[in-house]
């Protein structure tokens, strides 16, 4: 299984280069990003080894983007700001912010998705928050003249498309499944 669009224009996946990344877990910020995506909590199966890739994650905005359940219990918090978000898209050229914060996360990916268009950046909206369907967000982007694409990448083969389709799967042969809140 493969991207349903593995060009888009001129452009393949390995063509990505990354510049920047930003995070609010004081553990990851400062670190390379080739070693950060790998320190707790994280816990995705490794499929390669990354290595160092040369780019420190730096403090961003966090809003809304973590449940307050989990703030400085379980992820110690650091901030950064819209403007540290700008400075650093604008000072290593990025050309397209990807956002992939967590679901629920509409403040945030706001915020991220204006630090795009201050430093003039595309922005590409991976998780399932309104901005590249929101009337207001796109107005914004085409006086831009900047792409805006997104809201979710739940609709290639993620995760939680994976997730849901073997729940319904079990249920359809008769698993019973309960919820429950710790």
């Amino acid at each position: 299984m493969g991207l349903i669009f593995p060009r888009i224009g001129p452009y393949e996946p390995r063509d990505i280069r990354i510049v920047a990344a930003f995070d609010v877990d004081s553990r990851k910020v400062g670190k390379d990003i080739g070693e950060a995506i790998f320190t707790e909590p994280n816990n995705a199966i490794r499929v390669i080894e990354v290595g160092k890739l040369g780019v420190t994650v730096r403090a961003g905005p966090l809003l809304d983007g973590i449940a307050e359940q989990l703030k400085n219990a379980f992820i110690p918090i650091i901030e950064g700001s819209v403007e540290d978000v700008v400075r650093e898209l604008e000072s290593t050229n990025a050309h397209v912010l990807i956002n992939y914060l967590p679901t629920g996360a509409q403040k945030a990916s706001e915020a991220y998705a204006e630090a795009a268009l201050r430093s003039r950046t595309a922005f590409v909206n991976a998780m399932p928050s309104v901005i590249a369907t929101s009337k207001e967000w796109q107005d914004k982007f085409e006086k831009a003249k900047l792409p805006l694409a997104g809201d979710d990448v739940q609709n290639q083969l993620g995760a939680t498309v994976l997730h849901k389709t073997i729940i319904r799967l079990l249920a359809l042969r008769g698993v019973k499944i309960e919820a429950r809140t710790n």
